[in-house]
């Protein structure tokens, strides 16, 4: 789900949850979003992450360049 708030209740899009399908969002400290439950089945969850040479060295501490 994406938010439009830190809230809950501001849901802005939600998206089915189908077989080999994905999305992509920018992540920042407005991009709010949640991931629902999983009633049946199972999730898997890939994430890939996208650094400019603009980041800060100190807030992406945890990715190495390659």
């Amino acid at each position: 789900m994406l938010l439009t708030g830190s809230k809950p209740a501001d849901i802005s899009m939600v998206f089915k949850q189908t077989s080999n399908s994905a999305i992509g969002f920018g992540l920042g400290a407005e991009s709010f979003h949640a991931v629902g439950r999983v009633r049946t089945g199972t999730r898997f969850t890939v994430i890939y992450t996208f650094l400019s040479d603009a980041a800060a060295d100190g807030q992406y501490r945890n990715f190495v360049a390659s």
